[in-house]
């Protein structure tokens, strides 16, 4: 149940930092003109760098 929730959780602090992402790239980067699929890509891509490791980390340590 825990994976669940943490999942449920990290998928909305991705689909807010996509939003802001978006957000970012019309405002201050009009000339762009980046798909959705390029916004999401680097939206993920920041979120692995991030959070994941975070992740990694504590799993590691609960399994000594």
């Amino acid at each position: 149940m825990k994976t669940l929730l943490d999942a449920g959780f990290e998928g909305s602090l991705l689909n807010l930092q996509t939003r802001y992402l978006r957000k970012l790239f019309t405002v201050y980067h009009p000339d762009l003109n980046l798909p959705d699929y390029a916004i999401a890509y680097q939206s993920g891509s920041i979120y692995m760098l991030l959070v994941c490791p975070f992740y990694t980390k504590k799993a590691n340590s609960n399994r000594n």
